[in-house]
């Protein structure tokens, strides 16, 4: 089994970190995982992007093809990376941030969720990367609750540890109602 997932956004969203937290989290559940990465020259502001390849067997192409999920947090990243999402795959948006076209695919899988402005409430607009990893984690099913929790916990500033935790709750009990709707 091989899954590629995209996540992408805006530099100073956290989408790089995101991917790491995705891939430690991979590695913990036994999976073989590579990542790759691509941003703009600009710190913040500028576009970013990660590709995360996971598979039960030696991965022997690194590059994403066809993503399989993707996790989308700005206008921009949607419009560049949305038509290479694989017939029949998941896109999880922040929709706060992102707003379907008239023509989005009918062809694929679309959830939201106001990820930065549940982030902004918490008090730590920077924790929205979270409460889409806990969104993907519950309604993708590939790795689990608990190891993504556990890779966020330690890699995120010992003193956001609490509100990160917050907002992976959030987006989990969001991808939850995703995956019992789905089954």
């Amino acid at each position: 089994m091989q899954t590629n997932i995209m996540i992408s956004g805006t530099g100073g969203q956290g989408i790089l970190a995101a991917a790491d937290f995705l891939g430690e989290a991979l590695f913990r559940n036994n999976f073989h995982v590579v990542a790759t990465r691509s941003y703009g020259a600009e710190a913040r502001g500028g576009a970013a992007g990660a590709q995360v390849v996971l598979s039960t067997d030696p991965i022997h192409h690194p590059h994403l093809i066809e993503p399989t999920s993707m996790i989308m947090m700005s206008q921009g990243a949607y419009a560049k990376y949305v038509p290479t999402l694989a017939p029949g795959g998941i896109l999880l948006l922040d929709e706060g941030l992102v707003s379907l076209p008239a023509d989005h695919r009918a062809d694929i899988e679309t959830h939201g969720m106001p990820a930065t402005r549940i982030a902004e409430e918490l008090g730590n607009n920077r924790a929205a990367n979270t409460v889409m990893l806990g969104f993907w984690t519950a309604a993708i099913g590939a790795v689990s609750e608990a190891a993504m929790r556990q890779a966020v916990a330690e890699s995120v500033p010992a003193k956001t540890v609490e509100v990160n935790m917050k907002a992976f709750d959030i987006g989990f009990r969001r991808g939850l109602e995703v995956a019992a709707r789905d089954k």
